[in-house]
């Protein structure tokens, strides 16, 4: 994966457990609940050197590889913008953790260890 090699496998490593910051393990990425946390958080804080500086595709691209590494994602399905969603209200005020070209969806997309 191109985006993660380039942007997160120096602290992560290649294989997302062996590099010298978090373990980006299953366990760790349901505490997010949804597809849409993960992705938010990603973008909020990473990389740590510029947050929030990549494109949008490139933040799907690293969560969709994190879900798919960890086996919370199937080969077969497609991950973009309109696949992602969350569950309840649209952001406070102020809120920057959701973006006007990342669209909240109604039906959730929940992250869970039966994926």
């Amino acid at each position: 994966m191109k985006a993660y090699n380039n942007s997160c496998s120096r602290c992560y490593g290649a294989t997302l457990v062996d590099g010298f910051a978090a373990r980006l393990s299953k366990p760790a990425l349901v505490k997010y609940g949804t597809a849409q946390k993960l992705f938010n958080y990603i973008r909020q804080v990473m990389p740590q050197n510029n947050p929030g500086g990549l494109p949008a595709q490139e933040y799907y691209d690293i969560a969709s590889y994190l879900l798919f590494q960890n086996g919370l994602l199937k080969p077969e399905q497609v991950v973009g913008a309109e696949m992602w969603c969350c569950s309840g209200p649209g952001p406070a005020p102020g809120d920057s953790s959701q973006h006007e070209d990342f669209p909240t969806l109604s039906r959730p997309h929940t992250i869970s260890e039966r994926s």
